[in-house]
């Protein structure tokens, strides 16, 4: 159904894009080129990565300058793990609209993923400026910080996000509650992650799950990992539940029924 509405949606603009061409006096070649940058935009935001990656490619063939195009293909080239790629592009971006946010945001994030701290932080700090409303901007100036380790920058950061709310807020909570545990303050992180997990945001439950069994308070872990599991059953932690809680069945200690995940 999403390819057809989206195959669908192109016919009709490509319609309305000659219309357009014949009553307007409008650059055939910069609205096709526009067309196909648009519907790459549209295929990428429903996870259809070869469908956008071949819209991004046939705007750059037709010449028409199209800065966004090299936006779109640093992003799916990223997700596909073509980080070298993805770089480039990026750059390429980042030349031709130096004042766009976009491109130094998305390449924090990947310098982040190669273990650049240092440079991750610069492009975050440099997407912050260019939008400094922004949380997704202000959330990438706390990933940076943590991989920097200073914990008082990040932790403002993430709180300023909290403050936000949304879905960057959730992700802020997580990542809170992640450093308070690891500094063992394991009250302020239950604290910090329990707005987030009756939110259903699925981190969470695997934040407090963590939370409890430095407690050893298993019936509440178990509860929370199984709330986790059910979110989220191919989540980055599943795994990592599904052995908790074979380790705490095999020593007796598996609760099955239970209270509140979160009293």
């Amino acid at each position: 159904m999403i390819n057809f509405d989206l195959r669908e949606r192109k016919d009709t603009m490509a319609w309305l894009l000659v219309l357009a061409v014949l009553f307007l006096g409008l650059d055939y070649e910069e609205e096709t080129t526009k067309l196909h940058v648009e519907m790459g935009m549209a295929y990428m935001s429903q996870g259809l990565l070869e469908r956008a990656e071949a819209e991004f490619a046939t705007a750059l063939e037709s010449g028409v300058s199209c800065p966004e195009a090299f936006l779109g293909l640093g992003i799916i080239k990223a997700r596909k793990g073509d980080l070298v790629t993805a770089c480039s592009f990026l750059r390429e971006f980042m030349e031709q609209n130096p004042e766009d946010h976009r491109g130094p945001l998305e390449l924090g994030r990947i310098l982040l993923r190669v273990d650049s701290a240092e440079a991750a932080h610069e492009m975050a700090n440099e997407a912050y400026l260019l939008a400094p409303s922004l949380p997704e901007t202000w959330l990438l100036m706390a990933r940076t910080s943590i991989a920097c380790v200073d914990s008082t920058q990040a932790r403002r950061w993430l709180l300023k996000t909290i403050d936000h709310g949304g879905d960057t807020g959730l992700q802020a909570r997580v990542m809170l509650g992640s450093m308070m545990r690891g500094k063992g303050e394991l009250s302020e992180a239950r604290d910090v992650l329990i707005p987030a997990a009756r939110a259903d945001y699925p981190p969470a439950y695997w934040g407090l799950a963590r939370v409890y069994l430095a407690w050893e308070d298993y019936m509440r872990a178990s509860d929370n990992m199984n709330r986790y599991l059910y979110l989220s059953p191919d989540g980055p932690w599943s795994d990592s539940a599904r052995m908790v809680l074979d380790e705490l069945a095999s020593e007796g200690l598996y609760m099955t029924e239970s209270g509140s995940a979160f009293e």
